[in-house]
């Protein structure tokens, strides 16, 4: 099987996410990791975040609409944290 796709980087045709036009007003997201591996969380302050310039909006946990889980077999993993953080 040939990769095709070194042909096209030697001849500096290979298309990058930075090559991408983005629409005007697409959003973006960025995900705030704990700065401990493991810890309980007492409180969330976001009144900081959620007035800084171009922020449109904050999602967190309660945001989420099901189950704030993703074990694939068994469900003991949270897609975000809740109570306790337990990795960085």
């Amino acid at each position: 099987m040939k990769d095709y796709d070194i042909i096209q980087h030697v001849k500096g045709e290979s298309q990058f996410i930075d090559d991408l036009n983005v629409p005007e007003g697409t959003l973006f997201a960025s995900v705030f990791y704990s700065q401990h591996a493991h810890g309980k969380i007492r409180s969330l302050d976001l009144s900081i975040a959620g007035s800084l310039n171009g922020v449109k909006g904050i999602f967190t946990y309660s945001d989420i609409t099901g189950i704030n889980q993703i074990g694939g077999i068994i469900p003991d993993e949270t897609i975000m944290a809740e109570e306790e953080v337990h990795y960085i």
